[in-house]
C-alpha cells in the first residue's frame, strides 16, 4: 500500500543529486534515505532514481511519478485552503515565506515601503526548509532553490554569493589564514542551509579534515552571524 508520507518524502529529496546531500539536509542517515526510497520503489514497482558515479538523477518513471505527486500536492493544498463563509472577505493579508536571514536583513527593513503599496497587512513566515518555503499556502515565497511545483510562477531575484568572515578578536587569537592550507587549527560554524554547509565542507576538505574544522552547526542565519561576531569562529555569510 502506498504511503503519502513516502510520496511527499520523495518529492522533497527529488531535487538533490545524492543521498548524502539529502541526508544532511533532512538530518537523517543515508541508510534511512535509501530504505524509504527502496520501500517506495517496491510499492510502485518502478525505479525512481538512476544511480551513477556522478550521483543521482530521476529516471523516466521517476520524473513521471514526481509530476503526479506534485499535482496531488497542489490539489490537496487547493482543497484545504478553499475560503468558507466564516472567513472575512474584507481582511487582505499578503503572506510571505523565506529564510530568517532574508526576512531579517532584506524584508524587515523594507516593510515600511511595502505596506505603503499594498492594500492590507503583511504576514512573514520564516523557515529553513526550502520545500516548506515554497509552500502553496503563501502568496510569495523567496528561497534559494527553484520550486518544483509546475504551477508556481517563478522569477529569479538575484544571485547571492558567500564570503568567509571572522571577527577581529578571533583573528587576533587564531591568526588570519591566507590559504586553505592555513585553516588547520581554526574552527568553523556552518549553517545547514544553502551556502557553506557541512556537506560543502566535506567536499572541499574531505571527511576527516572537515570533521576537525566544523566546531558548530545551526539552521539559523541569525545564530551564525552572532556566533561569528562573538569571535567563536569562521562562517560563510551571504553578500546581502
Amino acid at each position: 500500500m502506498l504511503n503519502w508520507d513516502d510520496l511527499n518524502f520523495f518529492r522533497s529529496i527529488a531535487p538533490e543529486r545524492s543521498f548524502r546531500r539529502a541526508a544532511a539536509r533532512h538530518n537523517l542517515s543515508v541508510n534511512t534515505i535509501r530504505s524509504r526510497i527502496d520501500r517506495l520503489e517496491k510499492a510502485l514497482g518502478m525505479t525512481l532514481f538512476q544511480r551513477s558515479r556522478d550521483g543521482l538523477s530521476l529516471s523516466i518513471e521517476g520524473m513521471t511519478a514526481l509530476d503526479i505527486v506534485l499535482e496531488m500536492d497542489s490539489a490537496i493544498s487547493r482543497l484545504s485552503h478553499r475560503p468558507n463563509a466564516s472567513q472575512s472577505y474584507g481582511s487582505n493579508v499578503l503572506t510571505l515565506c523565506c529564510t530568517d536571514g532574508i526576512a531579517e536583513f532584506l524584508l524587515a527593513p523594507r516593510l515600511p515601503a511595502l505596506i505603503e503599496v499594498i492594500e492590507g497587512n503583511v504576514s512573514i513566515h520564516c523557515d529553513s526548509d526550502q520545500d516548506r518555503i515554497h509552500s502553496t499556502e503563501r502568496d510569495v515565497c523567496i528561497g534559494f532553490s527553484r520550486p518544483t511545483n509546475p504551477e508556481t510562477i517563478v522569477c529569479k531575484l538575484a544571485s547571492i554569493s558567500f564570503a568567509l568572515c571572522a571577527s577581529k578578536a578571533y583573528l587576533e587569537r587564531f591568526g588570519r589564514p591566507e590559504s586553505l592550507g592555513d585553516l588547520d587549527g581554526h574552527r568553523f560554524i556552518v549553517q545547514e542551509s544553502y551556502g557553506l554547509d557541512a556537506a560543502a565542507m566535506r567536499r572541499i576538505f574531505g571527511n576527516e579534515r572537515a570533521s576537525r574544522l566544523v566546531a558548530a552547526k545551526t539552521n539559523s542565519s541569525k545564530v551564525l552571524c552572532q556566533a561569528v561576531a562573538s569571535g567563536f569562529g569562521i562562517g560563510a555569510l551571504p553578500n546581502y
